[in-house]
């Protein structure tokens, strides 16, 4: 599962809250894509295109 954040991932937190909340959803499994130009622009079943990149 691919998380993609449009921004930072958890704003509101602290930098360490921020790092630790990353941490646990790779831990789980998951791929987290963040940054200001951390976009959807594709979803399909298999793969997710970014605004400046693809993943599969």
């Amino acid at each position: 599962m691919t998380l993609v954040c449009g921004g930072t991932l958890g704003p509101y937190l602290h930098t360490r809250g921020r790092r630790s909340a990353a941490k646990r959803l790779v831990n789980l499994g998951m791929t987290v894509i963040d940054g200001l130009d951390a976009k959807a622009t594709v979803v399909s079943r298999d793969a997710l295109r970014s605004a400046n990149a693809l993943s599969a």
